[in-house]
């Protein structure tokens, strides 16, 4: 049984509290039984197949199945482009390369590691290795404005082609990349071709180069960015705002960034300059960092020599208030994570967790509290067949108004 450790000032339920104006943090020591060991179980044996066969270029997997329970698998020497899944035994992948390879399977649960041979042969592909072309069958330009398009095509082309270009482009036969800058509008069938030993895979492009503007055409996407609900104080994740100019003359941007009734709540950083060129973009990413509980409401202004100008982003989030939990590792063998309880009176918790899936760290923030409200917690450690230990001693928090 391990001790509860207090730290700073306990209160009269032996366990330590600190609350702050918005966010409050709750330290648990846990109380963890013998009874989390399992059964003693033997080492696991692998059953599944000691052979497979897959195509190259085609989708593959493999299902390592084992006995005893074992909670990390392992495979040496996979085919190119093939992975596993420590914890499910799942091989899967693309194989890009033919061959037979003799891979090494593992299987370990808490009694040891059990081991097969594993002989997977990757063939050609079906097609008899011709290059099979998969990159868009359409693509579109601007006149005066610089254009690329990269042929993509399976089983490793050598060379690639293209005829029919619009005046402006060309390809590099090498890499088959289709760049320059089309100096006429209209729709163009291209034939693409790409070549190896094995033949030639041939492909149709529909590319159409829409006429110039002479002045700006200017969008910025997404029109809002709403984030949601953030703790108070803390700072959420970038949110991110595109500015494009498809015309075909160079945008001037005057001014950027936030206005608003709670535009202090959030910040910007931009790729954006003085100038944004024909054809060109830049991003503008935001991030929410609110002062008080409650909605924040803001937008983003980019003013321009656009006609559209200014350009606007609504900017949307409101502040809440969590509780952060923390506990000590258990040191118990097998424990695979951790469930976490609340209710709303003493010795109430629900009897469903409120995490969806066991815990791995050892800190656990619930944001769906409501501001004013009292809640108790506890915590069960929880072992690889499922078992939960007793709960942990109780803690309780008291939600701030505002």
């Amino acid at each position: 049984m391990s001790r509860l450790i207090r730290i700073g000032r306990s209160n009269q339920q032996g366990f330590s509290q600190r609350t702050q104006t918005h966010r409050l943090i709750v330290l648990l020591a846990m109380l963890l039984c013998s009874a989390c060991d399992a059964n003693a179980l033997s080492i696991p044996v692998i059953r599944s197949s000691t052979s497979a066969s897959g195509v190259e270029g085609s989708a593959f997997s493999y299902q390592i199945i084992a006995t005893n329970s074992p909670f990390e698998y392992k495979a040496t020497s996979l085919p190119a482009d093939l992975t596993l899944n420590s914890k499910t035994g799942l091989v899967s992948g693309t194989p890009t390369v033919t061959g037979t390879y003799d891979v090494t399977l593992s299987a370990t649960n808490r009694r040891g590691t059990g081991t097969a041979i594993l002989t997977i042969t990757i063939s050609g592909s079906a097609s008899g290795s011709v290059p099979v072309i998969s990159s868009a069958a359409t693509a579109s330009g601007t006149e005066g404005s610089a254009f690329s398009y990269q042929i993509t095509a399976s089983n490793s082309p050598t060379s690639f082609g293209a005829t029919g270009l619009p005046a402006g482009l060309s390809i590099n036969s090498a890499t088959g990349l289709i760049s320059g800058t089309p100096t006429a509008a209209g729709t163009s069938a291209i034939s693409l071709s790409a070549s190896n030993s094995g033949g030639t895979g041939n492909a149709t492009l529909t590319l159409t180069i829409n006429s110039g503007a002479s002045t700006s055409s200017v969008t910025i996407t997404p029109s809002i960015l709403s984030f949601g609900n953030q703790p108070v104080d803390t700072t959420s994740s970038a949110l991110v705002a595109t500015l494009s100019n498809s015309g075909s003359a160079a945008l001037t941007i005057s001014t950027l960034g936030i206005t608003g009734t709670n535009a202090s709540n959030y910040i910007e950083t931009t790729t954006c300059g003085a100038t944004l060129p024909a054809g060109e973009f830049c991003t503008i990413a935001v991030q929410f960092t609110p002062a008080a509980f409650g909605a924040c409401v803001a937008s983003l202004n980019i003013s321009d020599s656009a006609s559209s100008s200014p350009q606007t982003v609504a900017l949307s989030g409101s502040g809440t208030h969590d509780v952060i939990l923390s506990w000590t590792r258990s040191t118990t063998y097998g424990i695979v994570g951790y469930n976490v309880y609340r209710g709303t009176t003493s010795g109430g918790e629900d009897a469903t967790p409120l995490n969806s899936s066991p815990v791995t760290g050892v800190t656990f923030a619930d944001s769906t509290v409501q501001a004013g409200e009292g809640y108790f917690y506890y915590i069960t450690a929880v072992a690889s067949g499922g078992t939960q230990s007793l709960p942990s001693n109780e803690v309780s928090a008291t939600v701030p108004s505002q």
